[in-house]
């Protein structure tokens, strides 16, 4: 993984590999231009909705003129992601009962709250659940979730919220593959709880490539959450902001935690897998766990960065670490295409360090690239 190194106040530099430059400033050859338009235009008549999606969740995405083909900003990466990348490490990393069995699997530094129940039949949980601090949460989804306090929540309220939760698909809406192949399952794992005199927060790691482009700090997510925003500048050092996090309502003037350091690396250890991921820790400054592992940011957008090419979140985040582009294609139009792709991406710069290594193709469920 690319060294860190931390500065007094919390801010660290950062070493990663050579990214491509902006595509926009690429001269193709002909056949490439050939291969990339054909396969443009079928994005465009196959994916019309996805496309109109993208550009409700950002307006600025259609400002720019939407770009799936050969995608420059990160929010055309997004889009990218949801019709080609079916890297089968993301079901298992969304799925909030699998992740656990994955993070012990592969030995990573941290570990998801301990699991007290699961099952699909609402009906079935005990009422012993309802003994101790614990949040229930639907294993297929997010923001489906209701936390259990002794004396307060009743078993009917916990059976409703399971009927709920086993009721809704998440996913297929901004047409987040990673979230189909999850069975629907209700989950019931430990609260986790602050130390006494300490404060709970949640620590959003954004990773791109070798790149940590923002780490959010978060306290009262639930209640009037506070924060603090730290962005990355040109040469990738890490620095307290002016701004907010979007889900913050004021700055919180909060000390960083004791196992600041730790924490950043333990997410650049997580995400080392993936060409991007948000890493969501949960800390109380002593002990830490994995709280989610995200895929599609916002359903498939980055705030105030996310529709600018120029950026270097943007170019650090390099396709060549995909599933895609990794992993040989069982349909001649969309292995040309993968092969046009990779070979200007590795035109432009050196390969990357590091990434997920290929593995057997999986049949695409979105139909084929029409040949020539």
């Amino acid at each position: 993984m690319p060294e860190l190194f931390f500065h007094p106040d919390g801010g660290f530099d950062q070493s990663f590999s050579a990214c491509p430059p902006t595509l926009d400033d690429v001269a193709l050859t002909r056949a490439e231009a050939q291969v990339f338009a054909r396969t443009e235009a079928w994005i465009a008549e196959t994916h019309a909705k996805l496309r109109w999606r993208a550009c409700r969740l950002d307006p600025a995405n259609d400002q720019q003129g939407l770009r799936v083909a050969l995608p420059r900003t990160i929010n055309e990466k997004f889009t990218w992601r949801k019709v080609f990348d079916r890297n089968p490490l993301f079901p298992a990393v969304i799925d909030k009962i699998a992740v656990k069995d994955w993070l012990a699997a592969e030995r990573m530094p941290l570990a998801a709250p301990r699991l007290i129940w699961q099952g699909t039949d609402p009906e079935a949980i005990p009422d012993t659940a309802l003994g101790r601090l614990a949040v229930a949460k639907a294993a297929h989804g997010w923001q489906a979730q209701l936390f259990l306090t002794p004396g307060e929540t009743t078993l009917a309220d916990l059976r409703a919220a399971g009927h709920r939760f086993m009721a809704h698909r998440h996913g297929w809406r901004q047409f987040e593959w990673g979230y189909g192949p999850i069975p629907p399952r209700i989950l019931i794992e430990e609260r986790v709880r602050p130390a006494p005199g300490r404060r709970l927060e949640e620590v959003e790691v954004y990773v791109f490539g070798d790149r940590i482009e923002r780490v959010l700090r978060i306290f009262d997510r639930f209640g009037t959450p506070t924060g603090q925003f730290w962005a990355a500048d040109a040469e990738g050092r890490v620095r307290l902001s002016r701004d907010l996090p979007e889900t913050a309502q004021a700055f919180d003037p909060a000390p960083l935690p004791p196992n600041w350091q730790a924490l950043i690396r333990a997410a650049q250890q997580l995400a080392a897998p993936f060409d991007h991921i948000r890493i969501d820790l949960l800390t109380d400054g002593e002990s830490a766990h994995v709280g989610e592992m995200t895929l599609y940011n916002g359903g498939g957008r980055l705030a105030g960065i996310g529709a600018d090419p120029r950026h270097p979140a943007a170019r650090a985040w390099d396709l060549r670490r995909s599933w895609f582009l990794r992993t040989p294609q069982p349909e001649p139009a969309l292995e040309e295409y993968r092969l046009t792709l990779r070979c200007l991406l590795d035109r432009l710069a050196p390969a990357p360090r590091s990434g997920m290594a290929s593995t057997a193709p999986l049949p695409s469920p979105l139909g084929s690239v029409p040949a020539t």
